[in-house]
């Protein structure tokens, strides 16, 4: 569980004695605790092989090779739940960074990366349609930047009226560098969630990975109401 501290408490979240703190549009709340359901699917089983891959991985580096990784995570800061910047631990960046590769099919890597020139996905958008099949997702930069992947993914439909989605969304498509907008993901959609439906809703991320290092864009998100 993690809380903010301000004159008493002014933010939580996580979960403790059945309930979890958590936030909405209208600010912090506190719901009941649900047990997720462990569906054990493949995609759920990949990634934990490749995370119990790259901690092993970590295991087995040298006391130089993990002070390197501690003074790189000394130049890197991401941003938490609250809004705030803070540092990570020399084990989460070499994990977060080789997660990163791993999802654009990249050579994981052992030895602490220099901080990649970074280019941004700066705008992204989806339109779907039933009648005449079709996902299409536009973004820019067009094409993909040299030495970057754009690593997509996609939630399952969803009910038109829902507006806020988070663990739904899977891995739908690497477009590697050189590759254009729009780029045509019907065929790995259907593949992922199966056929469109008119009226209902579905949401797209997209980043940008840097191939070499795993460093990557802020997630920006899209989504639309499939037309019939």
């Amino acid at each position: 569980m993690l809380v903010k501290f301000g004159s008493i408490i002014t933010d939580g979240r996580g979960s403790i004695g059945g309930h979890t703190l958590s936030r909405n549009t209208y600010g912090p709340i506190m719901r009941t605790k649900v047990t997720p359901v462990n569906r054990a699917t493949t995609a759920q089983q990949n990634v934990r092989s490749s995370l119990t891959a790259i901690a092993q991985m970590w295991r087995g580096l040298t006391d130089a090779q993990r002070a390197a990784w501690a003074s790189l995570a000394q130049e890197v800061s991401r941003t938490n739940v609250f809004g705030d910047s803070v540092k990570l631990t020399a084990f989460n960046l070499f994990t977060r960074l080789n997660r990163n590769i791993a999802a654009v099919n990249g050579t994981l890597i052992t030895a602490a990366p220099a901080i990649p020139t970074m280019s941004a996905l700066t705008a992204i958008s989806v339109t779907a349609a039933a009648g005449t099949p079709a996902v299409s997702v536009v973004f820019a930069p067009t094409p993909v930047p040299t030495g970057f992947d754009l690593l997509l993914r996609a939630t399952p439909l969803v009910s038109a009226g829902i507006s806020f989605v988070k663990s739904e969304f899977r891995q739908l498509a690497v477009v590697a560098a050189a590759g254009a907008s729009p780029s045509n993901q019907l065929s790995n959609y259907n593949n992922l969630f199966g056929t469109l439906i008119a009226g209902k809703r579905l949401f797209v991320t997209g980043r940008l990975v840097h191939i070499a290092s795993g460093f990557s864009s802020v997630d920006l998100q899209a989504t639309c109401i499939v037309s019939a």
